[in-house]
């Protein structure tokens, strides 16, 4: 039998530790803390005046595809 994954029940994969709220990563940056993963806080109204933003989102080939491939 196969879990959801699609892997043979019974065979337990260590779980990964879970990443803090977004809310909790922002106000310990904002604390000056060293939090355990980088922040990043993207700007998407640059696209309604910055020639700039819209010639990358069109050749990334939307908004989707550009913030989740890193070559753009």
């Amino acid at each position: 039998m196969l879990d959801a994954d699609g892997k043979p029940m019974g065979q337990q994969q260590a779980a990964e530790p879970e990443a803090p709220p977004p809310a909790k990563l922002f106000l310990e940056i904002v604390d000056g803390d060293i939090a355990e993963r980088p922040a990043f806080w993207f700007l998407r109204q640059a696209g309604r005046y910055m020639e700039e933003y819209r010639t990358l989102r069109a050749k990334a080939g939307g908004f989707l595809d550009m913030v989740t491939n890193p070559a753009y």
